[in-house]
């Protein structure tokens, strides 16, 4: 009955680490728990970074359609020089023949009023030359005027239509660098996360491997906890025709079982110890890589 006493706390210290098993079994599910968290956050992330990318797509195409109208107004700008040249040709020869014309008119004029004889009839027809001159020089000039206002006109509508052109592919080149610079940030962010997959894939099957391995371990002692039992049982049952001897040499194996049980329990704490460590460094690096990715667009994930 001594022996029986003494195995007793060995059978708290059994009862002790099967508590102990069930505190390890809790925290590798919380463990799976929160790896499952990261891997919807990084889903959550693709999904973001292949909304963004079609958006770029979208600009892109945008931005190709308004390249296409600029290099079609330039056709036609280029297109319709040769007639602005005419139009401004014509112009200034119509200009100069206008001048020419009241050149010779103030020339006759001067002719008629030097040449002009006394009498009657002859005032007449000077008068009326005179106002048959004056009539013709006005409507000359009045011609002159209306080509001159539609000449200005025209060059004041094609300087307006050069800065609008010109402000325009101003516009449509900084959109194009804008473009082509969200597309590398895109890029690079769908390469880090692409990184970050793998590396969580990986802490992944690691952390898979490791709790396979704790559950083979556990079992493995919760056989030896049954084998304890079965021994402490036999230890407790009465003896019978002096086996004093016996069982203290059966509570000196139990007493090396035991030690050799808490040993392994130290063993397995550091490794989940370990795990936690390993866990957790692919999460702080995913909680950083938002802030990182968020000047330019968010970050994908498997």
């Amino acid at each position: 009955m001594q022996g029986a006493q003494e195995f007793l706390p060995y059978c708290y210290e059994a009862k002790e680490g099967r508590r102990e098993e069930n505190s390890d079994s809790a925290y590798a599910a919380a463990l799976q728990d929160r790896l499952n968290k990261v891997r919807a956050e990084v889903e959550l992330q693709a999904k973001v970074a292949q909304s963004l990318k079609r958006e770029l797509d979208e600009v892109e195409s945008q931005a190709k359609q308004k390249h296409e109208e600029l290099r079609e107004l330039r056709h036609d700008w280029a297109k319709e020089q040769i007639s602005r040249e005419a139009l401004l040709r014509e112009t200034g020869e119509t200009e100069r023949s206008l001048a020419l014309k009241e050149r010779r008119c103030a020339e006759t004029l001067a002719k008629h009023v030097a040449a002009e004889l006394p009498g009657g009839a002859r005032k007449a027809r000077t008068g009326a030359e005179k106002s048959e001159t004056s009539r013709r020089l006005a409507s000359l000039e009045e011609k002159r005027v209306e080509l001159s206002a539609g000449l200005q006109d025209a060059v004041r509508q094609e300087l307006g239509l050069i800065n609008q052109l010109t402000s325009r592919s101003e516009v449509l080149r900084r959109e194009a660098r804008a473009l082509r610079t969200g597309s590398e940030a895109a890029k690079e962010g769908e390469a880090r996360v692409w990184r970050k997959m793998e590396d969580v894939s990986a802490a992944e099957l690691a952390a898979l491997q490791r709790e396979q391995l704790l559950q083979r371990q556990s079992l493995d002692l919760k056989e030896h906890v049954r084998q304890l039992r079965g021994q402490l049982e036999a230890v407790q049952a009465p003896a019978v025709n002096g086996m004093d001897q016996v069982a203290f040499e059966l509570n000196k194996k139990l007493e090396a079982k035991v030690d050799f049980l808490r040993k392994e329990l130290e063993r397995e704490k550091a490794k989940y110890g370990e795990l936690e460590m390993s866990v957790e460094g692919p999460q702080a690096s995913q909680t950083v890589a938002p802030t990182e990715h968020g000047k330019r667009r968010p970050q994908t994930s498997p």
